[in-house]
């Protein structure tokens, strides 16, 4: 990916929560990378949001980066 990613926030998304209407092509699972840079005022922006077709193809990813956010 294009983007570094560093230390960022993530988190779970699901397409159909933001725009029911269309499927994405069959990518509705989602991860949104959230940069840290923000102050209890704020949530943070998404600077990268990564899709899958699969929950457990997400899920799978989504652990690998939790991990590496850890470290």
């Amino acid at each position: 990916m294009a983007t570094e990613r560093g230390k960022m926030r993530i988190e779970k998304a699901y397409w159909l929560d933001h725009k029911p209407s269309d499927n994405n092509k069959g990518y509705i699972y989602g991860i949104n990378y959230i940069d840290n840079e923000y102050n209890e005022n704020e949530s943070g922006d998404i600077v990268e949001c990564e899709w899958f077709k699969t929950k457990a193809e997400r899920n799978n990813k989504y652990k690998i980066e939790k991990r590496k956010n850890e470290s």
